[in-house]
């Protein structure tokens, strides 16, 4: 009966050694994982810098386009006044062989309105638009194309925004992951088990916050 007894005595010296194996099993988990996370956040972060840094310069090269575009387009509307003016003059003075050169020079784009305007009777219907250039959709097509380049370059600046947003939040979560990758390591140096759970707790709360940042966001390819 003595033998019995003696054989149910837990092994209490042996406690906290096991607790301190549970509580490094707990850090290499830990660590391990969050190294994964850390090393796929940072490839990510990397990723959409290099979408931003993209669509930034290719929202700089339209802009530029646009006002490209847009510098020839006035050259185009001052062309057309010029003609218009010196065609007005021609007819004031009655020359018709003057105003028919001028009218010849209009180019297609402007001598699609010149005839409208002309349609509407300008010279008996008081009604009538004062010059071709007061009609409704005038315009040319390098100043159209002048604005969709724009509206273009204004997409991809804001695309390059998100992708700054997108980039920088993965760049907090790495940096969030990386201290739990210190933490973990620190446990080693604390010998009390109440210290480790501790750290260990802290370690799982970090995490948390950045895996939260690091899941909601989306992946680039």
């Amino acid at each position: 009966m003595g033998d019995k007894s003696e054989e149910r005595v837990p092994d209490v010296s042996r406690e906290p050694e096991q607790r301190h194996h549970s509580t490094e099993f707990v850090a290499t988990i830990l660590l391990a994982f969050s190294s994964v996370v850390t090393s796929w956040s940072g490839y990510q972060a990397s990723l959409w810098s290099g979408i931003q840094a993209t669509n930034y310069n290719q929202a700089n090269a339209l802009r530029v386009e646009s006002a490209r575009e847009s510098t020839q387009a006035g050259q185009q509307v001052g062309l057309d006044i010029a003609l218009f003016m010196a065609w007005v003059n021609a007819k004031a003075s009655s020359n018709e062989r003057l105003s028919e050169f001028y009218s010849q020079r209009f180019r297609p784009e402007f001598r699609q309105f010149f005839d409208a305007w002309l349609g509407t009777q300008p010279l008996s219907n008081p009604q009538a638009p004062g010059t071709p250039f007061d009609l409704p959709g005038y315009h040319t097509e390098r100043g159209r194309h002048a604005g969709d380049l724009e509206s273009q370059s204004k997409a991809l600046f804001e695309a390059g925004h998100r992708a700054n947003h997108i980039a920088d939040t993965y760049v907090l979560g790495t940096v969030l992951l990386a201290t739990v990758l210190f933490f973990c390591g620190l446990v080693q140096q604390f010998r009390g088990f109440r210290a480790r759970v501790f750290v260990l707790g802290w370690d799982v709360l970090v995490q948390d916050v950045g895996l939260s940042k690091i899941l909601v966001l989306p992946v680039a390819t």
